[in-house]
């Protein structure tokens, strides 16, 4: 005998389904960035680019930022870009910085994403820390 025969038999009501309704899956999203950050045309602009794309819509944070390496394993932040509590499913940002043409020697860039979260009433994604690869550019 058949599910829906036995509800029927037994004058029960019930859903279509013998199973319950099953929540809906928790967000899941990519993160996308430049493999590098690079001159941005002809002009002294140094640019990379972040985003992260969702497969549902939530409040999402999202922080990405361009370093400039100093020396003995410093950074030093160049751009910060991102959102705080947007409700969307796509945080796209891009990084900017200015070099001087006074800059002989190349510097080296990379990109990161500090902060990448979204939440909905399905559940919470996360991640963090994830840089670009180095580049070596030469403004002058």
């Amino acid at each position: 005998m058949g599910w829906a025969t036995a509800v029927d038999e037994q004058g029960i009501k019930a859903s279509s389904s013998p199973l319950l309704a099953a929540r809906a899956a928790a967000p899941h999203c990519q993160l996308t960035q430049s493999r590098k950050p690079y001159r941005h045309g002809g002009d002294l602009t140094i640019q990379a680019d972040a985003a992260m794309v969702c497969d549902q819509e939530g409040k999402g944070n999202f922080t990405a930022s361009l370093r400039q390496y100093q020396g003995l394993g410093i950074w030093r932040t160049k751009d910060v870009q991102g959102y705080r509590n947007r409700h969307d499913r796509s945080f796209p940002v891009t990084l900017l910085f200015d070099c001087s043409r006074l800059t002989t020697s190349g510097w080296i860039y990379r990109s990161n994403i500090g902060n990448a979260t979204l939440r909905n009433s399905n559940g919470y994604w996360g991640d963090h820390n994830v840089f670009s690869q180095t580049a070596t550019i030469h403004c002058a």
